[in-house]
C-alpha cells in the first residue's frame, strides 16, 4: 500500500490565466488510458507520458492526482488552489512545467501521510526555482504544525498515542 502525499498548490497569475488553467487541467475521463476518470487536475494535461513511460519519470510522482480540491481565490481572483493527494512524493515535475507553461507562480506545499517525513514546500515561477525547503519533525516544528493541519484537514484525529480518520468513531 502506497504511501499518500497531501499536496497544496498556490498559483498566482492574472485572473484570466487563471482560468485557462482550471480549463486546461480538466479532463473529463474519457482518453482510454490508465488514469481514466475525471480529474481537474491531471497531470497528462502538463506533461503526457508516452506508452512506454513511467509517471514517476516524467511527473515526479507515481499517479495522477486523487480526491482533487479546487478552489478560486474570490477576493481577488489571482489565486487558484488546488488540494489533492500522490502516491510516494509530490509532482515536482508537473510543478515546474506549469509554472513555465503559463508564466504564473506556483507554490506548492506537500506532506507524507509517514507523520514527519516528505514533507516540504517550492515554489516555481516562471518555471525557474525560486525557494525550495525540505522539511523534518525532528528538526523542525513547522513541519509538525504544518503535518498536524494537514491530517486535521484529512479527516484525521489524534487519539490515544495514534492518528485516526474520524469515520473510524
Amino acid at each position: 500500500m502506497p504511501n499518500y502525499i497531501t499536496n497544496f498548490v498556490t498559483i498566482t497569475g492574472k485572473a484570466d490565466t487563471l482560468y485557462t488553467i482550471m480549463r486546461d487541467m480538466h479532463s473529463d475521463g474519457s482518453d482510454g488510458d490508465v488514469f481514466d476518470e475525471p480529474n481537474d487536475f491531471d497531470f497528462k494535461n502538463i506533461i503526457p507520458i508516452p506508452p512506454d513511460g513511467e509517471a514517476n519519470d516524467y511527473w515526479g510522482s507515481c499517479s495522477n492526482s486523487l480526491d482533487v480540491y479546487t478552489k478560486v481565490n474570490a477576493d481577488t481572483l489571482h489565486t487558484l488552489l488546488y488540494k489533492f493527494k500522490t502516491t510516494w512524493s509530490n509532482p515536482a515535475f508537473v510543478i515546474r512545467e506549469l509554472s513555465k507553461k503559463y508564466n504564473v507562480t506556483v507554490e506548492c506545499r506537500y506532506y507524507d501521510e509517514d507523520f514527519g517525513y516528505n514533507v516540504g514546500t517550492y515554489v516555481y515561477i516562471n518555471g525557474i526555482l525560486a525557494g525550495k525547503r525540505r522539511l523534518d519533525e525532528k528538526y523542525d516544528e513547522i513541519a509538525k504544525v504544518f503535518g498536524e493541519d494537514v491530517m486535521k484537514i484529512n479527516g484525521m484525529v489524534f487519539e490515544n498515542g495514534r492518528w485516526k480518520h474520524s469515520s473510524e468513531y
